[in-house]
């Protein structure tokens, strides 16, 4: 189980665990008897502020910023402390955390032919190494339905579950039996937010070891959110349980007309009554 952060800690530092994430486009409605211009606008979010709220105290709310490249990949974020830096290649992705020294851990990605990521090797030089070595090599398997089914190493696995096109549950045995997650989802189509406390992956707890940067959730929302584990939930998650470490997260949505999500409230953590996310939406 990850361990919870007190009130005492930096909740900015924690805010890097839940924010950001990958490309959000959303289309506006078309309608169908406009005739002079059929393009509709698109729009990607170019911000989040999330404060965290506990009985009549509060954080203080400060702006993530995210950039993109000109094809709509995120490249650098978040902008402030903890920036991560991505290069996209044909077969391959890099992404590079920027940690205080000596903290150095970079993550290799190589994608197939679907470009999809297939392994994931992790390198860091960590305080007590003289050189940069190997410390995470992971392989990834999807099902005939595009899902990712499976992440692989040294012979144990993580096995995912879906139905109606969403993710239903996964089964952590990477590090021992962490038991099973499952997600609860609402009809909504997905927007995919960028927020890794609504990524499957981020719930791996197995995942979250040394050497694990803590703005590591935000490339697993990115990479996820774009498609990089195969497809991703048709539905908005609204609940996501695991019984054995008693963990659970409730995520109540705010649109605005446009059926943009502008809101999010979060609760899960014991350490807080909740979160709040506020996104902001640009053109594109």
């Amino acid at each position: 189980m990850i361990k919870k952060t007190i009130l005492t800690m930096s909740y900015f530092s924690k805010f890097s665990l839940f924010l950001f994430a990958t490309l959000f486009t959303l289309s506006c409605k078309k309608d169908d008897k406009q005739t002079e211009d059929p393009k509709q606008p698109v729009y990607e979010v170019a911000g989040v502020t999330s404060n965290w709220f506990k009985g009549d105290r509060r954080s203080n709310a400060a702006e993530s910023k995210i950039t993109y490249d000109k094809e709509g990949r995120i490249v650098l974020g978040p902008l402030g402390t903890g920036v991560i830096s991505f290069e996209y290649y044909s077969d391959k992705i890099t992404v590079k955390y920027s940690n205080p020294a000596p903290n150095t851990v970079t993550d290799y990605f190589t994608l197939d032919e679907k470009g999809r990521i297939k392994s994931l090797v992790r390198k860091a030089l960590m305080p007590w190494d003289i050189a940069m070595k190997d410390y995470v090599i992971q392989g990834f398997e999807y099902n005939s339905d595009g899902f990712l089914s499976a992440i692989v190493e040294d012979g144990k696995k993580v096995e995912f579950t879906y139905s109606n096109g969403n993710l239903m549950s996964f089964n952590d045995k990477l590090k021992g039996d962490n038991g099973t997650t499952n997600f609860v989802y609402t009809d909504a189509v997905s927007q995919h937010l960028p927020l890794a406390v609504t990524v499957p992956i981020y719930h791996i707890n197995s995942l979250h070891r040394t050497p694990t940067p803590i703005n590591v959730p935000f490339a697993m929302a990115v990479l996820y959110n774009g498609g990089y584990y195969g497809r991703v939930s048709k539905n908005q998650v609204s609940e996501i349980n695991t019984p054995l470490t008693s963990t659970s997260y409730r995520f109540i949505y705010t649109k605005d007309d446009n059926g943009h999500i502008v809101k999010m409230k979060e609760t899960g953590d014991t350490s807080i009554d909740y979160m709040e996310h506020t996104f902001r939406y640009v053109e594109k």
